[in-house]
């Protein structure tokens, strides 16, 4: 099992495949996965990438404003990061569903039936999925996707983002882009797997029942219309947007909303959903769904704790892993990254020294993960991370 990451310039089309052709000569990789920035998203690069390797299959998402790897960062406007998976004894197939009007789960159900297929390995479960979709629908798109699988089969993966939210993602398969598509990857590698999905933030003492919720809109907390106590809970920082509605996303990224999900040997699990916007009715509309009666807690998250949280994801998988590493796919949230701003640096750093191997992450607008209690779940402000040991 062996691992390379490539960091491209795709302003130069023809250099950047130069340079592809160059790494991937003499080689089959057994997969590609990419993340692009939302300017890197022209097709007629990703159909030459294609060509050079007819084989292999690819698999990618569009990122917010950049991309981070062994490497480091890079924020340039047309950055491309490849992670190009070596192993022969492994098998990895792809699968695509196109999101209709029915839908993120039948796509889901479509995109992980088409790569457990093309793997060809018969029937048998894979060690995990890796997937890529649209923000909007993830829920259902994992509903689909363990209607396939069954409920033990981990489904790792983030959203597809942009730079400013305006529906600019792209998801690629093979040689071709979508914006609303579930991309799927079955993977059955030779070696040892480690996963993990956490974040960086705390619980505090601001809780109440989500009294009135239907999917990603909080109505009310405490039979209290959910945004004026959640303006309380941050201490009056929301003040505008409760008069006339607004966008609250960067004013939440600090103090989002979560949920006790398991508690297991003492520890406990939070999954949670990003405020996004208040409504004119004093409504919250979230990034992911809190069903109506759950508890709702106002977390707490620091910079440090944002930036140390990537290290200790990564740690976490990598403890699972009895040998050395080979390579390591990465997903740290959108949301996160642009809060801590230039102290992404030290997000790459803390990851580089704990894995000591290639590996590739993007800025995603949504994350899914298999959390300690085997359940597959949606998320916000998450990190996620995959461990590859050596065969």
């Amino acid at each position: 099992m062996k691992f390379k990451s490539l960091v491209l310039d795709a302003s130069s089309e023809s250099k950047a495949l130069e340079i592809c052709k160059a790494e991937l000569s003499g080689t089959t990789p057994s997969l590609i996965v990419t993340f692009f920035t939302e300017q890197a998203g022209r097709e007629h690069f990703w159909g030459q990438l294609k060509a050079l390797v007819p084989s292999t299959p690819i698999i990618g998402s569009s990122t917010c404003q950049g991309l981070i790897t062994d490497q480091g960062t890079c924020f340039d406007q047309n950055s491309i990061g490849l992670l190009i998976f070596e192993d022969p004894e492994g098998l990895y197939g792809i699968g695509l569903g196109k999101i209709t009007a029915e839908g993120g789960e039948p796509a889901g159900a479509s995109a992980a039936a088409l790569a457990i297929e093309n793997a060809s390995h018969g029937e048998e479960s894979p060690v995990l999925l890796w997937v890529t979709m649209p923000p909007g629908d993830e829920e259902n798109v994992l509903k689909g996707i363990r209607s396939v699988v069954g409920p033990n089969v981990p489904i790792m993966g983030g959203s597809s983002a942009d730079n400013n939210i305006n529906g600019q993602w792209q998801q690629l398969f093979n040689g071709q882009l979508y914006k609303d598509a579930i991309v799927c990857s079955a993977l059955y590698p030779s070696c040892e797997v480690g996963i993990a999905l956490s974040s960086g933030y705390r619980p505090s003492s601001n809780r109440a029942i989500a009294t009135k919720a239907k999917g990603r809109t909080l109505f009310e907390l405490d039979h209290q219309p959910a945004a004026q106590m959640y303006n309380r809970w941050l201490k009056g920082a929301l003040k505008d947007e409760l008069a006339k509605g607004g966008d609250i996303l960067m004013k939440t990224t600090q103090s989002p909303l979560g949920r006790k999900v398991y508690e297991l040997e003492g520890f406990k699990g939070y999954i949670l959903s990003h405020p996004a916007s208040i409504t004119e009715e004093g409504a919250i509309q979230l990034f992911a769904e809190i069903p109506e009666g759950d508890e709702v807690i106002c977390m707490t998250g620091s910079i440090d704790s944002l930036t140390e949280g990537a290290r200790i994801v990564s740690e976490i998988a990598r403890e699972q892993i009895t040998g050395p590493v080979s390579g390591a796919l990465l997903v740290y949230c959108a949301g996160c990254m642009l809060t801590v701003g230039t102290e992404i640096e030290r997000v790459a750093e803390g990851v580089k020294n704990t894995l000591k191997a290639p590996w590739l992450g993007g800025f995603t607008f949504g994350e899914q993960g298999f959390c300690a209690d085997n359940e597959n779940r949606h998320g916000n402000l998450l990190i996620t991370a995959i461990v590859f040991g050596q065969s």
